[in-house]
């Protein structure tokens, strides 16, 4: 979904130098209520305001402790503020098509004032931090001493005159170099300026920083550095059998900062999108115990080494929603071992269970088998079986590129394997597409990028399979439900993916279920854009061992459950998930469903028997578990599910688990909830006259957003009339 892709992507480029160990220490110098900014052009605002959202998101994410809890609040208000800014200017690229030109201009420039707005808020945060260090002119601002117990610290400079356009600034300052040290801020006027220093001297050291704007000095800063002694920690991972394992890793310090060792697995050879760090966001996996302030991990094989100042840590450990997490605190003290052995155990199998989890949306660039083995590490960490390595397209090119397709490009080990398949096509305006277990990618601009019944059908001649991503609530949908109108009623699509970013989502898997046809859940992380590989996952029936094919072929069959961290079983009267079963009016069916969860993280609340979208029966848990055992009479087709619902950490409620439907015919009639049809029609014939709408427009003006990116209105409109004639079909 792209307004959801939009935010993520500002995110990880604002804070794309983090991952350096990292310590703040501002010094205290006196408050000043930075000047608001000053008139600008829209381009200069959005520019401005998202420079403003990068600092913010770099202090709360990097260095936690030196924000108090009135600035906290303030910046987080400032960074929401500029997300759902973008959303809304994404959401209005999507429509742009189908709005009158005065609703645009409209649109923009509220958001234009809103961008403005939340610049303005995030200077007011800074300038109300415990301290901010004030330069001008070629007097040096004399510094405190700076503790550097971590490989990074920052510093964060303002310099107002009350003239001008405020900018707002990230530069790193390496120490090493000694001495003066220049910084061009480039930029001759206000500016609040996040200085992240780095490779420190190891004995205290007396640099000065001169801030200039090509040949014009701005300030100067005299600091003193000191670096803090430091201990050897020795942690070691086995699973329950006492073997060397992979892991997800936090290590957090007194001040709530993730501390890395060098051995942990870097993702700079991702490829696009990906950063140079050695950690991933975590805000969306259920099954990790830090919460939102110890939300970053990373991810090691057996253990690792790392040298640290004396203090207590916070120490977390996870493999995936099958095991249970170890949370720990711990103490580094001089003149003792510091070593800490954690034993990762499962609370349940799903493999012995014959289910086999998967993640049907992953994102990583495979040159050679060399990006396998990085990927192993990962995805193992995440205990993850089957792992579907997405190539990326949208109108004008592919990323995440992959050695090999079908067999040749798989990579497998013994219960797991990689298999390559692609996210393409991928457009606002009709969503994107998922192609799995193909031999070969499909993509050709030249029959028409925007009619996707090309991608089902070549897929479907391989012999591979094709769905849909981002199935969601219908503001972040990214236009998927348009092409689900033209080829779910075709018997296009073998899925939809309504489980990402750690929860599930029902509105428009519900809509089509509930119009009579077949729909298959399956669950991804889209990492990078989510947080970790498996957060949100897919679990397939199989048999005693793995088999890929069978797993595919399940799939297909619809014999699956999706999960952000409960395990689900359904069945009724012996039948699974996308199973059929033919009833005489009136026939007692047996229904059995039970929702578990293996520690207090995963928090269930509900566990609920859902029959055309209506719940029918439900049960809370009893200690971590809750199970439903009931008959049901078959007065009526229908299709029937089990969801599991759970409470996040901050009190959110979410559906969190939820299987494939099982399908009940009595007297050979569909499954359709018959008293929402009409309504539903409606709906669906307002997505043809929208598409109507966007070929007579042929395809003008169908950017989703204001980068120059991912659409193409010259392949728009080469497939116009074959999309016109598969509208009216």
């Amino acid at each position: 979904m792209l307004s959801r892709l939009v935010r993520q992507r500002f995110l990880t480029l604002a804070v794309r130098t983090a991952g350096l160990l990292v310590f703040l220490w501002i010094l205290l110098v006196f408050r000043q209520i930075p000047t608001p900014l000053a008139a600008q052009d829209p381009a200069d605002r959005d520019r401005q305001a998202f420079q403003a959202r990068s600092i913010g998101v770099t202090l709360l994410e990097n260095y936690p402790d030196a924000v108090d809890d009135a600035s906290r609040a303030a910046m987080r208000k400032s960074i929401a503020d500029y997300d759902r800014t973008w959303a809304a200017v994404a959401q209005l690229y999507n429509d742009r098509p189908l709005l009158p030109p005065e609703r645009v201009h409209e649109g923009l420039a509220q958001a234009d004032q809103r961008f403005r707005d939340s610049a303005d808020q995030m200077a007011s945060a800074l300038g109300g931090l415990p301290g901010v260090l004030n330069v001008g002119g070629s007097v040096p601002v004399p510094g405190e001493s700076i503790s550097m117990p971590f490989e990074t610290s920052a510093l964060l400079v303002r310099r107002q005159t009350g003239t001008g356009t405020l900018h707002f600034l990230r530069r790193r300052v390496d120490l090493g170099s000694g001495g003066l040290i220049r910084i061009d801020t480039a930029v001759p006027g206000d500016f609040y300026c996040l200085l992240e220093l780095f490779n420190p001297p190891r004995v205290s050291s007396r640099p000065e920083l001169e801030l200039v704007s090509g040949s014009n000095v701005l300030g100067k800063l005299d600091l003193t550095i000191t670096v803090a002694p430091r201990y050897p920690l020795h942690v070691k991972i086995v699973d329950g059998e006492g073997h060397a394992t992979e892991a997800a890793v936090g290590l957090y310090s007194a001040g709530k900062r993730l501390v890395i060792p060098e051995t942990a697995l870097d993702f700079s050879a991702g490829g696009y999108y990906y950063q140079p760090v050695r950690y991933r966001e975590g805000g969306n996996t259920r099954y990790w115990p830090g919460g939102e302030d110890f939300a970053r991990c990373f991810f090691v094989r057996g253990g690792y080494t790392i040298e640290l100042p004396a203090g207590t840590y916070r120490l977390i450990a996870t493999k995936g929603p099958e095991f249970l997490p170890i949370d720990r605190s711990i103490t580094i003290a001089p003149g003792r071992p510091n070593e800490e052995k954690i034993s990762l155990r499962r609370w349940i199998d799903m493999s012995a269970r014959g289910w086999y989890s998967g993640d049907t949306h992953l994102h990583y660039a495979r040159a050679s088998q060399e990006a396998d083995r990085r990927l192993w590490l990962w995805t193992q960490a995440e205990d993850l079986r089957v792992s579907n390595i997405l190539r990326m397209g949208d109108g004008q090119e592919t990323y995440f590129e992959q050695y090999a397709f079908g067999e040749h490009g798989r990579f497998v080990r013994p219960n797991f394997v990689f298999v390559p398949g692609q996210e393409d096509p991928r457009t606002a305006v009709m969503g994107h597409a998922i192609g799995l277990n193909l031999p070969r990618p499909i993509r050709d601009l030249k029959r028409g990028y925007y009619v996707y019944g090309y991608l089902f059908d070549d897929a479907h001649k391989q012999g591979g399979l094709a769905g849909y991503a981002h199935v969601t609530t219908y503001p972040r949908s990214s236009g998927v439900y348009r092409d689900m109108t033209i080829n779910i009623p075709r018997n296009k699509s073998d899925f939809e993916e309504i489980c990402e970013f750690g929860q599930v989502d029902t509105e428009i898997y519900y809509e089509f279920l509930n119009l009579g046809f077949r729909m298959t859940a399956t669950g991804g992380s889209d990492v990078p854009w989510g947080g970790t590989a498996g957060d949100s996952r897919v679990y397939v029936l199989g048999g005693s061992r793995l088999d890929t094919n069978q797993w595919f072929y399940q799939l297909k069959k619809g014999h699956t459950f999706v999960t952000a961290g409960p395990m689900l079983e359904f069945n009724i009267s012996g039948r699974l998930p996308g199973d059929d079963i033919r009833a005489a009016h009136g026939e007692k069916l047996r229904v059995h469903a039970k929702a578990m969860a293996g520690s207090e993280v995963v928090r269930l609340e509900r566990l609920e028997i859902v029959a055309n979208g209506e719940v029918i029966r439900s049960a809370k848990p009893l200690e971590k578990s809750a199970v439903l055992d009931f008959e049901l009479p078959a007065d009526g087709s229908m299709w029937i599910a089990a969801r599991a619902t759970s409470v996040s950490t901050a009190g959110l409620r979410t559906t969190s688990a939820h299987t494939t439907p099982i399908y009940v015919t009595v007297n050979g009639k569909p499954h359709w909830k018959q008293d929402a049809v009409p309504a539903l029609l409606d709906k669906r014939l307002g997505t043809l006259d929208e598409l109507d709408k966007l070929i007579d427009q042929e395809g003008a003006e169908i950017k989703p957003n204001r980068a120059p990116v991912w659409e193409n209105t010259d392949s728009f409109r080469r497939g116009a009339e074959q999309l016109r004639q598969e509208v009216r079909e």
